[in-house]
């Protein structure tokens, strides 16, 4: 069990992602400054700079916590098949997105930054792969999975996938169309990377 300070930081670190996600809805990322979110959790800016040293950051951290409910929404539906719970995920990412829409697409927008140090640190921090593992590695086990490619690789295309649409949401691609676009991402991958079953 982690100690009284580290406990105390983790509770500092979810107000300030709290109040982030709140003034994020309400004026959107642009128009929310760090001195906004200092402000609403009555600490300095340095403070909340302690903790993320870039605002976009703070998305990362939203963003871990969307994915973290997905993947508990999503382990509930785990014997069904693995077409259906790659469906789930892609139905629990898009409720997700129609839930946030002015948040969603930045938080994707991280995932596909030009740094390669903030790309590292959204993919790793995230954790997208993590939410197609467990269904990869039952098709791998069930020799289901073409060609050399290793696990991780689809997973990281799978990722992919989701992220494109993710950015576009809200940009000219209507929010309503997500699930169906998610959708056929599953599709897409099922037709390339997946043997069919006899």
């Amino acid at each position: 069990m982690p100690g009284l300070r580290d406990r105390k930081k983790l509770q500092q670190r979810e107000a300030f992602v709290d109040a982030a996600i709140r003034l994020f809805e309400e004026r959107g990322i642009d128009a929310t400054s760090i001195d906004d979110i200092a402000e609403a959790v009555d600490v300095s800016r340095a403070t909340v700079f302690n903790y993320f040293p870039y605002k976009e950051a703070i998305l990362v951290e939203i963003g871990a916590r969307l994915v973290a409910d997905i993947a508990e929404q999503a382990s509930a539906h785990r014997r069904r098949s693995a077409r259906q719970t790659l469906y789930d995920l892609a139905d629990g990412i898009a409720q997700v997105a129609e839930r946030h829409p002015g948040v969603v697409p930045y938080i994707a927008r991280e995932m596909t930054h030009p740094d390669p140090t903030r790309r590292r640190y959204a993919a790793e921090r995230m954790q997208y792969p993590l939410l197609y593992q467990v269904v990869l590695d039952g098709l791998e086990e069930a020799g289901q999975l073409r060609g050399p490619s290793p696990r991780i690789s689809y997973a990281r295309q799978l990722v992919d996938l989701t992220t494109g649409a993710l950015v576009r949401a809200g940009n000219g691609f209507p929010i309503s169309q997500l699930r169906a676009e998610l959708r056929a991402n599953v599709d897409l991958f099922f037709d390339g990377g997946v043997r069919p079953t006899l």
